[in-house]
């Protein structure tokens, strides 16, 4: 059959039906030698537009059913009621095998039957059987396809199509609709969580398609009963997740904007959206839709503790990063390490890694059976930029010591090849975003198309006539290729790698390598070099396949072109290695190969530090000109000479002698110098040094073993706050990243002049003072200047006036490469009034913001916050204010509420103390709560952090005062929802602002959740006392007194006095805690410090005694 007959037969096939006929006539438009035939479709397609003016057949048909005539839309789209299901079925059952397939009988039976698919199928196979068992009669499968073929054509519905074979029980079940089977109740909890994680993932995408849904939702199927884990039902997810992200994507910023749930703004505005969601529209689905409609974009979180590695295009440029995947149960080994810990785990980053992922990035909960759930903290869940060189390592505390270092699974190891493979993650408009790394050597990719990044002297070229290889441009590791079919990439040695793309099964091949390590104060300078000892073992995988080594592998010296095939030991010198399959590499290595019997040893600290070889043979190792040792004249031995200690690493060169004379290999040597400071870079931090919070990030701690850093805050005059003592153990190193939370909780509270004072316990009196601020900013006659020499480029002065206090100016750039930096400068004349200046290093406020007084005053841009910060008498206004923000709601005690949230939101790294409403703030708590509840979910987090840095806790607000907020809430949703319009549902759509304000809650601030939305409590006092001091009575530190009985006395539960002596201020805390939110006392700003403490050491024990005790 030729080409137009093939044409002429579809057209025949769809010439009663105006759908499949359009589709084909748009078809036809592309292929000019048939205009004739599309012609005649166009005749057609006139004709059966004036018929469509007269009611056809099956719209009257589907009129007895109280439907809409069929237009071609999905089948779930029509809601055929229950009374008409029945009474359909009836009519069907009626027809019998003989006449079901006369006229529309076949388009009522494919509706049917997607329609029972949707309310009675339980899930798993699906088989003709079953619609026979519903409808009362038996046929042929042959004739129920014919039927099913003819009925979906009636109704202009297409067959679901795949490798040459039409699934019709699938396209029935998918027409019908998200089952309900999957809303009953002993399944909504798994619906929820599949589709609120789909809906979540595909909100945070920038252009999320329909194979990126369904690929994102078969990545879910571990979530999903076996019954509902098959392909249809993951593209019913799909659908429903991709229709939700249509309607909100089209909705959300409106709603936002109206200040109601974005249902509520759909109902008003948008009559009869629901009827476009794949889902039935009753009970059972209702509250699904509710839930995904009040979702907030997050990457998808695996279920399990995973890393990986991509290149993402920033600002038109190609970076290095990582995501870890910190979300998901613990293994069971991780679990062994953890055993005999108690209470919350904090998971930090660790070794390099703390370099450029800094501080806290989640934390370990438990149950009772012992089982370990990770969870990462919000804002570490997204891609950072993190180099491949950097291994992905994590440390998991206590609140005050170590208990355990691992790597993530994953691709979490330093990446060492030159040639790295990717693919897309994602992309906008065909432009490529997040690439994901995939492999490093030749293999067989699944992908159509590949990117490959590879040194700049490199080649990428097709060998095959369907291969194509572009040039994209440079990337961090040199050029970056796209490639679709397959490839070679050519290394400027004449070296081949093979790339093949579209691969059935995904095979990347890759050598892995056991051999004796050297100490772990030795390493190689050059990450893409292992430094081994004989005897070396390579293995070869092909996927997760095991090859044979025999003829497979080879070795050439690094200054040679000529591969040797490796038949024994790999001899002692620098090699790379490769397993070659004919001209074409599969995968290579460089390895730096010491004989078996070479050993190093290390003892002393400082002058003392002496490093022994033992049978390193003909290889030495030769310190570094600048290195603090000197070699012996043996070459057996490096000793420390007179020094003051300045850096504790340096660097050697490990030298090969004999036949590899000429080979070496640059090596890092750690320089034991006892305990300290030292920057990343090696350098060590004097105690004279200026240190800020800020700086932490590039510091750590280290020490020979075991040791404990101790710290304290210090006032304004230098004396010590008390209740601020604190210590943290660690072995051999920690980043000050790990202790910097903790430091800053403790110091900005007490204002922008306190700092904190650290040291070590090692009998050494060495302190380090640690500031808010890097540098200092101060005024002279000529204008601001900085006392300290900056070279940093990125660093700027910025003001803002107090009357504008959210908008900030740059006023200049300020370091030693612009001239400005040698003389004061003078704000700009637009900054008016009462002003604030400082300097700031990209988000980093790095001086005390500095107060002086424009000319001139700017009152029409101002609020009312703005003009209370800038009134004579600020003190009293400032006071009136708040006493404002906490009144009754009204139009005008709104006002004052919406400037605390502003101020709240565009800190922008400034500190809340920098402003005074913010430091008399916390002797407002209704205000308080007031500007909490409402503020919007995109700004709820910077209201929240403002516990961090003043002295409140949001948990120690009167429960009454919260009641009374939450009321508010209420009230003034319920009257935003009326002015749309809507008055039925009305006051439902306004508890729907309460249950987002409890959901975040519960996820961001779950102690303060408890008290606004109380949960009955399961467990008794006694048995959350008991499970805490069996987890933690070693681990609480030591204290004779408590703060809370000296200030509550019997007003606290005398049975408290019979447990570990040391243990009562920590397990009083959450009773005094319960009692201020009762409102039966005002706790000091020293009792506040204290309880905070405790919630961020303990959180599951005070938590669940802070709850029991708000039930009394």
């Amino acid at each position: 059959m030729d080409d137009k007959a093939i044409w002429e037969l579809r057209c025949r096939e769809a010439w009663d039906y105006p759908v499949q006929l359009r589709q084909l006539h748009n078809a036809l438009g592309e292929i000019r030698r048939h205009g004739t035939l599309r012609f005649r479709v166009a005749h057609r397609l006139v004709e059966l537009k004036k018929q469509s003016d007269e009611v056809t057949p099956l719209a009257l048909i589907f009129g007895t059913y109280n439907l809409s005539a069929p237009d071609g839309r999905p089948l779930y789209q029509y809601r055929l009621s229950d009374d008409c299901f029945g009474i359909l079925q009836s009519k069907l059952q009626a027809l019998g095998t003989d006449k079901i397939d006369l006229g529309f009988g076949p388009a009522l039976f494919s509706l049917w039957a997607a329609e029972w698919f949707r309310r009675y199928h339980p899930g798993g196979l699906r088989k003709w059987e079953d619609l026979e068992a519903a409808i009362g009669f038996s046929r042929n499968q042959n004739q129920w396809r014919e039927t099913t073929r003819r009925g979906l054509q009636q109704l202009g519905r297409p067959i679901i199509k795949a490798d040459n074979f039409r699934y019709f029980l699938s396209t029935l079940a998918r027409e019908g609709g998200f089952p309900t089977a999957a809303l009953q109740a002993d399944q909504q909890s798994w619906a929820s969580d599949v589709m609120r994680a789909l809906v979540a993932t595909l909100l945070a995408e920038v252009n999320p398609t329909e194979r990126r849904a369904f690929e994102l939702a078969n990545s879910l199927r571990s979530r999903i009963p076996s019954v509902f884990c098959d392909d249809d039902f993951i593209q019913l997810c799909a659908d429903l997740a991709m229709a939700i992200v249509g309607v909100r994507r089209g909705a959300d910023a409106e709603a936002v904007a109206a200040g109601i749930p974005v249902s509520a703004w759909l109902d008003a505005k948008k009559a009869g959206w629901k009827n476009q969601l794949p889902v039935s529209l009753d009970g059972k689905s209702d509250g699904l839709i509710d839930q995904l409609m009040l979702v907030r974009p997050q990457r998808m979180a695996s279920g399990h503790l995973d890393a990986a590695r991509y290149l993402a295009r920033i600002d038109g440029e190609w970076v290095e990063a990582a995501v870890l995947e910190l979300n998901g149960d613990v293994t069971k080994a991780v679990r062994q390490r953890l055993a005999g810990t108690g209470g919350r785990l904090h998971v930090y980053s660790s070794g390099d890694l703390a370099r450029y992922l800094p501080g806290e990035l989640g934390y370990i909960d438990r149950d009772e059976s012992g089982q370990c759930w990770m969870q990462a903290l919000e804002r570490r869940s997204e891609m950072r930029l993190v180099p491949f060189r950097c291994a992905l390592d994590i440390e998991i505390r206590s609140s005050e010591r170590p208990e355990a270092r691992l790597r993530l699974p994953g691709d979490s190891n330093p990446l060492r090849a030159p040639m790295i493979v990717l693919t897309v993650e994602r992309e906008a408009d065909g432009v490529p975003l997040e690439l994901l790394v995939r492999g490093t050597g030749s293999g067989k990719y699944r992908h159509e198309v590949l990117f490959v990044q590879v040194p700049p002297t490199w080649d990428v070229r097709p060998t095959l006539p369907d291969e194509t290889a572009s040039r994209l441009g440079s990337s961090p590791g040199g050029t970056l290729w796209r490639v679709e079919g397959g490839a070679v990439a050519v290394t400027d040695r004449g070296d081949l790698y093979r790339l093949i793309c579209g691969h059935s099964a995904e095979t990347i091949d890759r050598i892995e390598v056991t051999a004796g390590n050297l100490p772990s104060f030795i390493r190689p300078m050059d990450p893409e070099v292992l430094l081994v000892r004989q005897p070396i073992g390579l293995r070869l995988l092909s996927g997760s396949r095991h090859v044979p080594t025999g003829g497979r592998l080879f070795q050439r010296s690094r200054c040679s072109n000529e591969w040797v095939r490796l038949d024994g030991e790999l001899p002692c010198g620098t090699y790379e290695i490769a397993w070659r399959e004919g001209n074409v590499i599969r995968d290579r290595l460089i390895v730096a190969v010491l004989p078996g019997t070479a050993d190093i040893a290390r003892w002393g600290t400082g002058d003392n530090v002496s490093y022994k070889m033992v049978g390193w043979s003909e290889v030495s190792i030769v310190p570094n000109t600048d290195a603090p040792v000197r070699l012996s004249a043996s070459g057996e031995e490096m000793k420390a000479f007179y020094q003051s200690a300045v850096n504790r690493i340096f660097g050697a060169t490990v030298r090969w002698g004999g036949d590899h004379s000429g080979d070496s290999c640059p090596v890092i040597i750690d320089f034991p110098s006892g305990a300290g400071l030292a920057r990343w870079d090696g350098r060590i931090v004097q105690g004279r040094e200026r240190i800020s919070l800020s700086d932490l990030d590039d510091v750590a701690a280290y020490a020979d073993g075991r040791m404990e850093v101790h710290g304290r805050i210090l006032d304004g005059a230098g004396k010590v706050i008390p209740g601020t003592e604190m210590q943290w153990a660690f072995d051999d190193e920690m980043p000050l990243s790990v202790i910097a939370d903790d430091l800053r909780r403790a110091m900005l509270p007490a204002g922008l002049h306190a700092t904190a004072q650290i040291g070590m316990h090692d009998g050494i009196e060495t302190y380090w003072k640690v500031s808010q601020y890097t540098f200092g900013l101060r005024q002279e006659s000529g204008g601001l200047v900085s006392p300290i020499g900056i070279i940093d480029e990125r660093v700027t002065l910025c003001a803002r006036s107090l009357s504008t206090y959210w908008l900030e100016t740059k006023v200049s750039d300020y370091n030693l490469t612009e001239r400005t930096n040698h003389r004061p400068i003078i704000l700009s004349d637009s900054l008016k009034g009462p002003t604030i200046a400082f300097l700031r290093e990209a988000e980093r406020v790095i001086t005390r913001p500095v107060f002086q007084i424009q000319p001139g005053t700017d009152q029409g841009r101002t609020d009312l916050l703005g003009r209370a910060m800038t009134a004579p008498d600020y003190e009293a206004a400032l006071h009136d204010f708040l006493k404002a923000a906490s009144g009754q709601t009204t139009a005008e005690s709104e006002k004052p509420v919406r400037c605390l949230v502003r101020v709240a939101t565009t800190l922008g790294g400034l500190p809340p103390s920098t402003f005074r409403v913010l430091e008399l703030l916390p002797d407002y708590p209704r205000a308080l709560a007031r500007t909490l509840a409402f503020a919007s979910p995109d700004e709820r987090a910077d209201v929240l952090s403002l516990e961090m840095s003043l002295p409140f806790a949001w948990f120690i607000i009167p429960r009454e005062t919260w009641a009374t907020v939450m009321g508010e809430v209420f009230d003034q949703a319920l009257a935003k929802v009326l002015k749309e319009g809507i008055g039925q549902d009305a006051a439902r759509y306004a508890a729907e602002k309460l249950a987002d304000l409890r959901t975040e809650l519960r996820e961001r601030h779950s102690i303060l959740c408890e008290l606004i939305f109380p949960d009955q409590s399961n467990l008794d006092i006694s048995s959350i006392i008991q499970r805490f001091l069996n987890r933690n009575v070693d681990r609480v530190p030591r204290n004779d007194r408590s703060i809370f009985r000296e200030a509550l006395g019997d007003r606290l539960p005398d049975m408290l006095l019979d447990l570990p002596r040391h243990c009562l201020e920590v397990m009083e805390a959450p009773f005094a805690a319960a009692a201020a939110a009762r409102g039966e006392w005002s706790p000091s700003r020293e009792h506040i410090a204290r309880m905070k403490l405790v919630a961020r050491r303990f959180p599951t024990f005070f938590g669940d005694a802070f709850a029991h005790c708000l039930t009394r």
